[in-house]
């Protein structure tokens, strides 16, 4: 047998990384609760970014019947979350909390770049 050469190896890395579940959804985007997403990357990392009643966005203070609303006309801040898989979700950069508030856009995609860089996620 040939030794595969490094883009075999890569291929076979990625697909053996795909096999393995990241999350309760598994690795791409995923909507919650008509008010935001969920995005977890192929290291294990998810980011949750909602813009709804209750979360610490402009939205706060709507009725949370309102939370379709809210997801279609969209937000200029937005409630962010960081985890490892499996984990417990973290406080990233200056948090205070282990959730952000009233995050920009370009916050938000700082979020995404960091968790998308990060090491793969090991189970513990």
């Amino acid at each position: 047998m040939t030794e595969k050469n490094e883009l075999e190896q890569s291929i076979d890395k990625l697909e053996e990384i795909a096999r393995r579940p990241m999350s309760a959804h598994g690795v791409g985007f995923f909507i919650t609760g008509k008010k935001g997403f969920h995005i977890t990357f192929a290291n294990g990392y998810t980011v949750s970014v909602q813009f709804g009643p209750g979360n610490y966005c402009e939205h706060y203070d709507r009725d949370f019947d309102d939370a379709e609303d809210c997801g279609k006309e969209g937000s200029l801040t937005a409630e962010c979350a960081v985890w490892p898989q499996k984990g417990q979700m973290i406080a990233y950069g200056d948090w205070d909390n282990t959730v952000s508030s009233h995050s920009t856009a370009a916050e938000v995609l700082e979020l995404l770049n960091w968790a998308a860089a990060q090491e793969e996620a090991k189970d513990d």
